[in-house]
């Protein structure tokens, strides 16, 4: 028998515990031991995981390892969002309905052209990730598209509202960092910040990120 494992956010535990050095190493430990087992497992037909971080000390990354990071493969960078032409595909009746509360007219009458400014409107505020490693392929926050639609729908209007945020807030990981670390917050509002690619794709520890 074969079996297919999905696996959100795994190492959680590790970033919510980025300032407890005693809990995150037994966490660590444990997911360490946990993939070395699952890694090479012939029972196992398909894996898939997600997480913020590439960590190096977690056994996932290895030299030899048989789990492939898809997170900035080309290929493979519209696979997790709303690609616009898939919110114009799906969500047309909503953007139509949108767009008649704005202009008080009826949805039959919207325009192509009305559509496509809506669309640029909503690629303002939802259009913000890219997991392509070319950076020509970006995707729209599913959570935010559909509340987004769903308010037009309920409050019979048009609310850009920050729905990701709210909900989510600051990642845990970057607060809990700020919190452990001496920050200069004064560079981060006075001045630009580059970070090299190869920082995202090469794997780190946790505790020693830049």
């Amino acid at each position: 028998m074969q079996i297919v494992l999905l696996i959100d956010e795994y190492d959680c535990q590790l970033t919510a515990n980025i300032n407890n050095k005693e809990l995150y190493e037994k966490f660590r430990l444990f997911i360490r031991e946990f993939y070395a087992v699952l890694k090479g497992e012939k029972h196992i037909r398909f894996m898939a995981l997600t997480g913020v971080t590439r960590l190096k000390d977690v056994s996932i990354f290895s030299v030899g390892s048989d789990i492939k990071d898809l997170g900035y493969d080309h290929a493979f960078s519209q696979m997790i969002g709303f690609t616009r032409e898939e919110i114009k595909k799906f969500y047309i009746d909503y953007l139509r309905l949108g767009i008649s509360y704005e202009k008080h007219i009826d949805a039959v009458s919207v325009s192509d052209a009305d559509v496509e400014e809506f669309l640029d409107r909503m690629a303002e505020h939802y259009d913000c990730y890219c997991f392509d490693n070319y950076y020509e392929k970006k995707v729209f926050s599913t959570y935010s598209v559909n509340n987004f639609l769903q308010s037009i729908v309920k409050d019979a209007r048009v609310t850009f509202g920050e729905y990701w945020y709210e909900e989510g807030g600051i990642p845990s990981i970057l607060k809990n960092y700020m919190e452990s670390h001496d920050i200069d917050f004064k560079k981060f509002l006075s001045s630009e910040i580059d970070v090299m690619y190869d920082d995202f794709l090469n794997p780190t520890s946790l505790q020693d990120m830049s």
